[in-house]
C-alpha cells in the first residue's frame, strides 16, 4: 500500500466584514464607544452593547442602583426565571437571571442619561411649559434675574428670556383677540327646529274647574246644533232691557260630545270666537258646560256705546 502525499493545510483568508453586522456599519460594541457618541442614533444601539461584569457594576452603583444576586431576587423574580429558563438547572437559574436583570438595568440607565434622551425630555419639558402661561412666565422671569433655567438646570441668556416672555404674551393675547373678534354664533350654526302646530285636545271632566275659562283653539268644545242664534233666556241684562247685558249668562257649549244635548241635535265644535267673547264653564252640576258671553272689554265697549 503505497503513500500517498502528504496533505497540507489549506491557506486561510482574513475574515471579511459582512455588510449587515453591526461593526461594518459602525454600530457601538463597547461601553467607551457608546459614551462618545453625541447623537439621536445612540440610543437605539443600546441593545447591540456588550457589557461586561464590571461595568454593569459600575453602571448601577454610580446611579445608587443594588446589583441583583441570586439570592436578592424576590417572588416574581423567581417565577419569570423560571419561565424563561426553565431549560437550565436550578442552582444556576436564579443567578443567570440575576445577570440578566442587571443588564436590563444599566442598559436602561445608559438611555436615560444619554444626550439623545436629555434633548428629548428637555424638549418635551419646554413644550409642557409652553401650555401653562403661568408656568412660561415665572420660569422666564426667572431666567431674567439669574441667567439660569431652574429645571433644565442650565446657563441661560436674559435677554434671550425677555424675547421670548414678549413674544408669548403677544401670542396669546392676539391669539385671544382672533378668537373673541372672529368666534362664530352657535346659535346660527344649529338648525332651526321646526315648529309644530298643535291644535285643539279634548279635556277630561277631571281637570275642569268651576268657573275656568278655556280657549277653543286649544280645548274643544262643541254646539249642540247648527244654530248660534241666542234665546231670550240665554239674555240676562244688567239694568233695564236694552241697556246693558251681564257676563254671566250666554250660548251653551259643552266639551262633552256625547252629552244628552249633542246626541240630539248633533255635536258642532267650535273652533274661534271673536275677542270680545270668551267662554266660561257655568253650572255646579254639570262640570262639562260651558257658555259664551260677553268679555269685560265687550262690555266697557256696549257701556260707551249705550248699547
Amino acid at each position: 500500500m503505497g503513500l500517498g502525499e502528504p496533505s497540507l493545510p489549506k491557506a486561510t483568508t482574513p475574515a471579511k466584514k459582512k455588510k449587515g453586522s453591526a461593526w461594518a456599519q459602525g454600530k457601538p460594541r463597547t461601553l467607551l464607544e457608546f459614551v462618545h457618541l453625541r447623537d439621536w442614533s445612540n440610543v437605539k444601539y443600546i441593545k447591540d452593547l456588550e457589557l461586561t461584569d464590571l461595568e454593569v457594576h459600575m453602571i448601577l452603583t454610580s446611579a445608587d442602583v443594588a446589583p441583583r444576586t441570586a439570592g436578592s431576587l424576590n417572588a416574581r423574580d423567581r417565577r419569570d426565571a423560571d419561565e424563561m429558563l426553565k431549560d437550565m438547572p436550578v442552582k444556576h437559574r436564579y443567578e443567570a437571571y440575576a445577570i440578566y436583570m442587571n443588564q436590563v438595568s444599566a442598559k436602561t440607565l445608559l438611555v436615560w442619561d444619554s444626550p439623545a434622551m436629555r434633548r428629548w425630555t428637555d424638549e418635551a419639558y419646554t413644550l409642557a411649559r409652553a401650555v401653562n402661561p403661568v408656568h412660561f412666565a415665572f420660569e422666564k422671569g426667572y431666567v431674567m434675574a439669574a441667567d439660569y433655567e431652574p429645571v433644565l438646570q442650565r446657563d441661560a441668556s436674559s435677554l434671550e428670556a425677555f424675547t421670548d416672555l414678549f413674544l408669548y404674551l403677544m401670542l396669546v393675547k392676539g391669539s385671544g383677540y382672533v378668537m373673541k373678534t372672529y368666534r362664530p354664533n352657535a346659535k346660527a350654526l344649529l338648525p332651526k327646529p321646526k315648529t309644530v302646530k298643535i291644535g285643539a285636545r279634548p279635556i277630561a271632566a277631571s281637570a275642569i274647574k268651576k268657573g275656568m275659562k278655556i280657549d277653543p283653539t286649544k280645548v274643544r268644545v262643541y254646539r249642540g246644533g247648527k244654530e248660534f242664534e241666542l234665546t231670550p233666556n240665554q239674555i240676562r241684562w244688567a239694568n233695564k232691557p236694552g241697556k246693558i247685558i251681564k257676563t254671566t249668562h250666554g250660548a251653551s257649549l259643552n266639551t262633552d260630545p256625547g252629552a244628552t244635548i249633542m246626541q240630539k241635535l248633533g255635536a258642532y265644535r267650535v273652533q274661534t270666537i271673536p275677542k270680545e267673547l270668551m267662554i266660561i264653564q257655568r253650572g255646579p252640576k254639570n262640570i262639562t258646560h260651558f257658555e259664551i258671553v260677553p268679555s269685560t272689554t265687550a262690555l266697557e265697549k256696549l257701556q260707551c256705546s249705550g248699547w
